[in-house]
């Protein structure tokens, strides 16, 4: 720029014209801005240069230019070099802005950016986005169980107990159930050491509640290795038929009630020390009533046989406020172990077989325990009960012979429930699940040698959503400073100080130019934030799985010796009101 003053000096020197030029609109070739971005400052050093040896060259063609043509025509290749200089950062910040969306901004551009920004009043490059990092998946922790079912039995011992109503109007039934005791055993294994026993089903009141019934020197325990099948048949026969009458219980309904005290430590104690309810048997449990429990909860709708002796009311009140078929099938459960379990009953199950003769009604309570234990019912309204009695065995011996639990390998937090797959020699069965004991049990658990396989995961956590970070605030940019166009300079005319004076030349300065148009830099959007990604975790399923009530526990009593069993033929007959059992007693 002084090399340009300098020239415009030399061209009035001659009329001693003192040119005071005010040149700020083309102060824009000079230092603020000659390192820009991507060009190198040598570069615009050198345009400066040729721009200079341009002008110069334009004075030596034409020097009958006028001093405001000259003037102007400075403004003008000022005011192109500015839109040049204009555009070439436009082009850079299109190019900014497109390496910006494909995520390869470097910090050392960030830093240039900004210093060229600060220099030269270019818009400040915005904040990137914060970008939103997904949650890591959870992956479910699972496992497959392999089982194979033994080729022998599994246990050759099993106890058989028969609770039953005590009422008169059963006598006949228990009597052909008794003769029909040879079709179940024949379905046993062979060399099975099995032993029977009987258990009335009476309340709180009864002296004989939750014990083996023994009479006179019948029972309380028929074992097969110590009597024929003959003498079993006659001696069961015996204690089902005479067996006394609880008349607080409407005679003796309280099957569930009876029972579920029978487990307790007293009586269990008492039981073994008699040798029933062995450790290493089997046990086999069968309900005979032609009524409902009295511990039983109807379904809606249903509405009770109405008890014309009022005693089932009171005795329920007094007695079933703990008892539940789930509780008593838990504590039947604590007490076998890994040792099989059979529930089954002779029971009306179906209410079109019903007698509409006294009270007879379906067998609510029972079947319930029974159907929770997946178990056999024989209808009592048949009057053979060979077939249904060889069912029962059928499936007793099954239990005998086969694994029917199967405890999972693996301990995991919380088994996902819905997962549990369970396949007998490669087919799908059902089965139940066991949260307490971690094990599966599988009714139809193949045959001997069946392989049985066990597919179980972890549930998997729900899924905290990562916190999204708030975008930075993206801060306005500042547009690039608008160069101002100063009016024509203004020319003042000295006369020379010689004797002659000279004529005044006045120079009529052209009009005021046309001011650059102000070239107005739209600043960059302010870049939206990316949405917000809400991860909704799953929701935690809740596993249908019906809980087993923890029974009390059961202490495992010192065992005592059998007594002998007196000779059949030596067994006094039944006499006195407690051998009630004719269709006049209480509970018909």
């Amino acid at each position: 720029m002084k090399t340009q003053i300098q020239l415009l000096s030399r061209r009035f020197k001659s009329r001693q014209v003192l040119v005071l030029i005010s040149l700020s609109s083309l102060t824009a070739f000079g230092a603020g801005c000659q390192s820009e971005p991507g060009v190198p400052v040598a570069a615009d050093s050198a345009a400066g240069s040729a721009q200079t040896t341009q002008i110069q060259s334009d004075q030596s063609v034409d020097k009958h230019m006028s001093f405001t043509d000259r003037i102007m025509e400075l403004l003008s290749r000022a005011r192109a070099k500015d839109k040049e200089r204009q555009d070439r950062e436009k082009d850079r910040e299109n190019e900014r802005e497109h390496e910006k969306q494909k995520g390869n901004h470097d910090k050392d551009d960030d830093d240039k950016d900004h210093h060229h920004s600060a220099g030269c009043g270019h818009n400040v490059s915005p904040s990137p986005t914060p970008s939103v990092v997904p949650s890591p998946v959870a992956v479910a922790d699972c496992s497959i169980d392999q089982f194979q079912q033994p080729a022998v039995t599994i246990t050759q011992s099993l106890d058989i107990l028969f609770v039953t109503d005590t009422s008169g109007s059963m006598v006949q039934e228990k009597s052909q159930i008794a003769d029909g005791i040879d079709a179940f055993v024949r379905e046993l294994p062979k060399d099975v050491d099995y032993q029977i026993a009987v258990m009335p089903a009476h309340g709180s009141r009864s002296p004989y509640m939750g014990r083996l019934w023994q009479y006179a020197s019948v029972g309380p325990v028929l074992s097969s290795k110590k009597q024929s099948i003959t003498q079993i048949r006659s001696n069961l026969k015996f204690l089902m038929t005479h067996q006394p009458v609880d008349r607080f219980s409407d005679g003796g309904e309280e099957g569930l009630y009876s029972l579920t005290n029978a487990l307790d430590t007293g009586h269990l104690t008492e039981a073994r020390a008699k040798g029933f309810f062995r450790k290493t048997a089997a046990l086999a449990v069968i309900f005979v009533a032609d009524e409902n429990d009295i511990c039983a909860v109807y379904p809606a709708g249903i509405k009770p046989v109405a008890d014309p002796d009022g005693y089932e009311v009171p005795a329920k009140k007094r007695d079933c406020a703990a008892i539940s078929p789930t509780s008593l099938l838990s504590k039947l459960r604590v007490l076998q172990g890994t040792q099989p379990l059979v529930v089954g009953g002779i029971l009306y199950n179906n209410l079109k077989t019903i007698p509409h003769s006294g009270e007879n009604e379906l067998g609510y309570g029972y079947l319930d325990v029974i159907n929770y234990a997946k178990g056999p019912v024989v209808d009592l309204a048949s009057t053979n009960y060979v077939p249904g009695l060889a069912q029962i065995g059928a499936i007793t011996s099954q239990k005998l012979t086969l694994n029917h639990e199967f405890v999972l390998t693996k301990i995991l937090k919380d088994i996902d429930v819905a997962s549990i797959k369970i396949k007998v020699d490669g087919q799908l069965v059902s089965g139940e699940y066991s949260a307490t004991k971690n094990l599966v049990r599988v009714e139809n658990a193949g045959a001997a040698g069946s392989k049985v396989e066990v597919q179980y995961c972890e549930k998997i956590p729900a899924v905290t959503p990562s916190p999204v970070p708030s975008p930075t605030a993206t801060p306005t940019p500042t547009p690039s400073p608008v160069p101002t166009v100063t009016p024509s300079p203004t020319v003042t005319v000295t006369p020379d100080p010689t004797p002659t004076p000279s004529p005044t030349v006045t120079v009529t300065p052209d009009p005021t130019p046309t001011p650059s148009p102000t070239v107005t830099v739209t600043p960059d959007p302010t870049p939206t934030p990316s949405p917000t990604v809400t991860v909704t975790p799953d929701p935690t399923p809740t596993p249908t799985v019906t809980p087993e009530p923890t029974p009390d526990p059961t202490p495992s009593p010192t065992p005592t010796p059998t007594e002998t069993p007196v000779p059949i033929d030596q067994v006094p007959i039944c006499t006195g009101p407690i051998c009630e059992g004719s269709g006049g007693a209480i509970g018909i």
